[in-house]
């Protein structure tokens, strides 16, 4: 067999007498030192190492004949072997062996450090095998790779030297030719200048019902089921999804806008979120939560609900990142009034409890401009 697979028949005797013992990989966990130790199998101790004497005995309970052992018949044995033994499932790693040591100190802990490359392609390894020993070819040996004779080269003829026509044919003479910028050997071609691309607009100011179906604010399903969601209260805090620190602009800016991501979800996922698009006027795939009060513009928008807005992929990339007059009409008056008092609410609340010392070192260094 090729030494890829002889891993795999290693089981062979699990297989034929029901019983195998062998040295698997172990991992013990000390509580004086609160360090794991690993036996690693198949190569002797390194120093901090456990010895290899963690001895593992596995049974089988059915009987298997190797005649006929196949894919179908590996994928029932496996099965039932990972029942006994969980710690051979693919699923038990070491970390699942660390935290079963951690719980029972002193204990060596086994697990498949193989990643179980035991268990692929068992069945069609025992029938390469039989494959093997009847004609003495394995079928699972890779085919060495020929290499294709390179053609020789043909020699390059030498070619004649230039004339130039009002140059004598000298040796020593240097030749003349024509830059390859002249204009004189450039043909005449007129440019057409091409025309500025147009500037999309708004094709149509939406109805004033589907203005105010269009707002966040004004379903009240959606604003249960963001009171009731599984990760908090939407409503009352649009942060609860928080980036570290240390984390970049880009992936706190992700966090901030999480609450467009579960809006999005309900719409797209639930009967009342279905109804709610058709009474929009809109359909799944050709919408995004926009903000209406934009956060780059001059009131520097916020992720509450009473300023979202379910707008439609084309006018959203129409309006950009600033708040314009064309996007106020789109939204409509009462969009618009609701998150111009949302916004100034919230300035009005927390200015008396925003500590402006943490303004301090920006403040200079913008007077130092």
């Amino acid at each position: 067999m090729h030494p890829a697979q002889l891993c795999k028949v290693y089981f062979v005797r699990l297989f034929q007498f029901g019983e195998l013992s062998f040295f698997p990989s172990t991992v013990c966990f000390d509580e004086t030192t609160g360090l794991f130790s690993k036996s690693p199998r198949g190569r002797p101790s390194k120093p901090g190492e456990l010895p290899r004497k963690h001895q593992v005995t596995l049974k089988s309970k059915n009987s298997v004949n190797l005649d006929s052992f196949g894919r179908v018949d590996a994928a029932h044995f496996i099965s039932d072997l990972v029942r006994s033994y969980p710690w051979l499932s693919t699923s038990f790693k070491l970390k699942n062996a660390e935290c079963e040591a951690r719980a029972h100190p002193g204990e060596h802990i086994p697990y498949d450090a193989g990643n179980g490359y035991w268990k692929s392609r068992l069945g069609e390894s025992f029938e390469a095998y039989r494959h093997f020993v009847a004609t003495g070819v394995d079928p699972l040996k890779p085919t060495p790779k020929t290499k294709t004779p390179k053609t020789p080269k043909t020699p390059k003829t030498p070619t004649a030297p230039h004339k130039t026509p009002n140059a004598p044919n000298a040796p020593n003479a240097p030749t003349k030719r024509p830059a390859a910028t002249s204009p004189s050997f450039l043909p005449e071609v007129a440019f057409e200048q091409q025309p500025t691309p147009k500037k999309y607009k708004v094709t149509s100011i939406p109805a004033v019902d589907l203005q105010d179906n269009r707002m966040v604010c004004s379903s009240r399903a959606l604003k249960n089921y963001l009171r009731t969601h599984s990760d908090g209260n939407w409503v009352a805090n649009p942060h609860l999804k928080q980036a570290r620190a240390e984390s970049l602009s880009t992936t706190k800016a992700r966090a901030d806008d999480h609450i467009k991501k579960v809006i999005t979800e309900w719409a797209l996922s639930t009967r009342e979120g279905e109804r709610f698009l058709q009474a929009a006027d809109l359909h799944a795939g050709e919408f995004t939560i926009d903000r209406i009060r934009s956060r780059n513009g001059d009131s520097g928008g916020l992720n509450c609900i009473w300023n979202l807005y379910f707008m439609p992929f084309r006018e959203n990339s129409i309006f950009g990142e600033r708040d314009s007059d064309s996007k106020r009409a789109y939204v409509g008056e009462t969009a618009w009034r609701v998150a111009s008092d949302a916004h100034a609410r919230f300035n009005r609340d927390n200015e008396k409890a925003y500590n402006w010392l943490s303004f301090e070192k920006e403040a200079a260094g913008l007077m130092m401009q």
